[in-house]
């Protein structure tokens, strides 16, 4: 029968391709009891996960046989990445991706520029290794469904995505556009597409602000079987595991050292593809994936664009401040607040995505027309001084 719609639909026009497929849509009516959906949040779940990937991109040529059966990159490794997992029996049967824009980019923008996908300022993710156990495949798409509204649940509680993008094979693309909403960002696709064996694909895009009203306008308000707009936005359900009741990101495992050490063979031919500027950042989470030629002018660089906002404690006081520069002993500052010679300060600086390092520091020189102040280091936290090493860790003058 699966076979057969298949068929159908390739002789279907255009314009009623996606009213067909829709009607034919339908959901689970409960939720299953054996499956769990979670975050993948330490090791054993997260190689189960790429190991899944791998085996599925496999069998659909996404893939080549490789010497370790698992399938991952950089973007999966950052910390605000959310690898969703389907667990039943204590595996994990599905998964799928959602790499937030950070300062490494996403995989898709090594074919699109962000400002062809968002408007400027809106908060970019991507969808990425999706792949589903074959054995689960079916039974109404309940592990495709879950996964699906888990991403939205997690949307809603923290995350505030405005765009996704997903870059897809031409014959998935017409699922994520008939089912979900998503656009075609171009009706020409895109070859080559290194982060899927070089495949053709297309890019889509998912505006998050208008999914439900589309999802009401598309399924309810037709009577639709597989009424979806109930199963993602009003149906009650106690199959989703969330990390704590606001969905923190400082809650999330990071990977281990043992990990790293696996991903670094792994990740060969993807850390040599990374500018220094990228394989900085990833270093700033994982300080041992720097290469040898990452010198600390380089890392500095490439970091500074995180500590461009920090917050000043001042007495009773807290406003925001600019970091213009810094050193090992020192930073210069740019404040609106006026600020007096010799006064000491409480800081706490952005580092990276995920962190932000508390500092105490003195004023010993300012420039009134600037509006900034030279400061020394007096004290400052681990968090602080680990980034320190990180950034001039090195024999080179930066």
């Amino acid at each position: 029968m699966k076979l057969l719609k298949r068929l159908l639909i390739r002789w279907i026009p255009q314009p009623f391709r996606g009213v067909v497929m829709r009607r034919w849509l339908h959901l689970p009516l409960t939720d299953p009891a054996d499956i769990r959906f979670s975050v993948a949040t330490n090791s054993e779940l997260r190689w189960q996960a790429y190991e899944l990937v791998y085996n599925c991109y496999l069998e659909t040529g996404s893939e080549t046989t490789q010497e370790h059966p698992f399938r991952t990159n950089p973007y999966l490794a950052l910390p605000t990445t959310q690898t969703i997992v389907a667990i039943k029996n204590n595996k994990v049967v599905g998964t799928l991706s959602l790499i937030l824009e950070s300062s490494l980019g996403l995989p898709a923008f090594e074919k699109i520029p962000p400002s062809d996908m968002a408007s400027n300022g809106e908060v970019i993710a991507e969808f990425s290794s999706l792949a589903i156990a074959k054995k689960e495949r079916g039974n109404q798409g309940q592990i495709f469904w879950g996964m699906i509204r888990y991403i939205w649940e997690i949307h809603q509680r923290s995350l505030n995505i405005d765009t996704i993008v997903a870059m897809v094979r031409p014959h998935r693309a017409e699922m994520f556009i008939s089912f979900l909403g998503f656009q075609k960002l171009s009706n020409d696709p895109i070859k080559n597409y290194r982060f899927s064996n070089n495949a053709t694909v297309y890019c889509l895009t998912l505006q998050l602000k208008e999914f439900p009203f589309w999802i009401y306008s598309h399924y309810s308000r037709h009577r639709v079987s597989g009424d979806l707009f109930a199963y993602l936005f009003t149906r009650k359900t106690n199959s989703l595991d969330y990390l704590n009741n606001e969905y923190l990101f400082q809650y999330a495992e990071r990977f281990s050292e043992n990990e790293i050490s696996q991903l670094r063979s792994l990740w060969k031919d993807k850390l040599d593809s990374l500018n220094p500027s990228q394989l900085a950042h990833i270093a700033s989470h994982y300080p041992s994936l720097s290469q040898d030629n990452d010198s600390s002018y380089v890392r500095r660089e490439a970091r500074i664009d995180f500590l461009h906002e920090a917050i000043c404690y001042e007495n009773s006081k807290i406003h925001r401040i600019r970091i213009l520069n810094f050193a090992k002993s020192g930073l210069s500052i740019q404040s609106d607040a006026a600020l007096k010679m010799g006064q000491s300060l409480h800081l706490k600086i952005r580092v990276s995505e995920f962190d932000s390092a508390r500092l105490t520091a003195k004023i010993v020189r300012k420039d009134l027309k600037r509006q900034s102040y030279g400061l020394i280091v007096l004290d400052a936290d681990q968090i602080w001084n680990d980034y320190i090493n990180h950034i001039f860790g090195d024999k080179r003058s930066a």
